[in-house]
């Protein structure tokens, strides 16, 4: 059923289990479907967007180097328990991927399946010189490995998590560059590891008015009545976490209106009333503003990026 213009805006507040559940709950399934290789099959479903911003943002990067600087500093947006790292000798770059608590199989199969058939295996143009590491050891049958990972080579009981590739294809350029959507993305991400850092009190905010006032007009005094609070001592709060209710607004519009624009199929008259701006010229301003693009040179890009991603995974099958 198609989702309305407000229920699509209230689904940006998805919110993440804890981790060692997640982890329960694979390896439960795993158990339960008597299935060794179910990380591999659910990673053969995933398509680009399913990681959000982090997708298109490595999607759209410049070389390898860029995409693999990416990894390393936003990684902890899908998983806040991962780390990676770029090492590097005279013939070799290696993408290292660590995880605390480390990560059960299944889990461990999914997370490199999904970033090598989503975007390491565009790194080369021989993806057969990409090797990809497991940490856990080598399964009974390993059949279903080489059907997701073809043409890439994989090695089990490695010392980590990684993508080991030819050091030589670190500044090749990329298919997808777009340095604007980068650029754009960037400052979306980084909003969010801000957001990460902040207190308590800036993400209960944020909760609340993405569920009570995000598609109307925000007022200070409405939000600190439902924040029960008094107007200053909202104000001075969030000062105290560095913010303002004006930015915390504008960072969840921008937020979901990159993600409507990009994603969804409403028009962008909806989705500027979803997200409370009462003149679509007035969303193309701070779209322009968030963006340096307007919301459909930007939907064109996003649309575009897609197709191209399901007709490559299509020829993969």
């Amino acid at each position: 059923m198609e989702l309305t213009a407000r229920e699509s805006v209230a689904a940006e507040l998805r919110e993440r289990i804890p981790l060692a559940k997640a982890h329960e709950l694979l390896e439960a399934a795993a158990v339960h479907t008597r299935d060794g290789a179910l990380g591999l099959k659910a990673a053969r479903t995933v398509a680009l967007g399913d990681w959000g911003a982090l997708d298109y943002l490595l999607r759209s990067a410049a070389t390898v180097r860029s995409a693999c600087k990416i990894a390393t500093r936003y990684v902890r947006l899908i998983n806040d328990a991962l780390e990676c790292r770029l090492e590097l000798d005279d013939i070799h770059a290696t993408l290292l991927i660590r995880s605390q608590p480390p990560m059960p199989a299944v889990a461990e199969d999914f997370l490199v399946a999904c970033m090598f058939r989503t975007h390491v295996s565009e790194w080369s143009s021989d993806p057969a010189s990409i090797e990809c590491w497991f940490n856990h050891s080598a399964p009974e049958h390993v059949a279903e490995y080489t059907a997701t990972l073809y043409p890439a080579r994989y090695r089990f009981a490695a010392d980590c998590t990684a993508f080991v590739f030819p050091a030589a294809i670190l500044d090749r350029p990329l298919p997808h560059a777009d340095r604007t959507l980068n650029l754009a993305l960037q400052r979306f991400v980084d909003g969010e590891l801000a957001l990460q850092r902040q207190g308590s009190f800036t993400r209960r905010l944020r909760v609340t008015i993405q569920r009570e006032a995000l598609s109307s007009s925000v007022d200070a005094a409405r939000m600190a009545q439902l924040m029960n609070v008094t107007g200053r001592t909202l104000a001075r709060r969030l000062e105290a976490e560095g913010t303002t209710l004006t930015e915390q607004v504008d960072g969840l519009r921008r937020d979901a209106g990159l993600r409507l624009v990009a994603t969804s199929k409403l028009s962008l008259v909806q989705i500027a009333r979803s997200l409370g701006f009462a003149h679509l010229a007035s969303f193309y301003r701070a779209f322009k503003r968030w963006t340096g693009s307007t919301p459909a040179a930007y939907r064109r890009r996003a649309v575009a990026s897609m197709k191209r991603t399901r007709v490559e995974a299509e020829r993969r099958q």
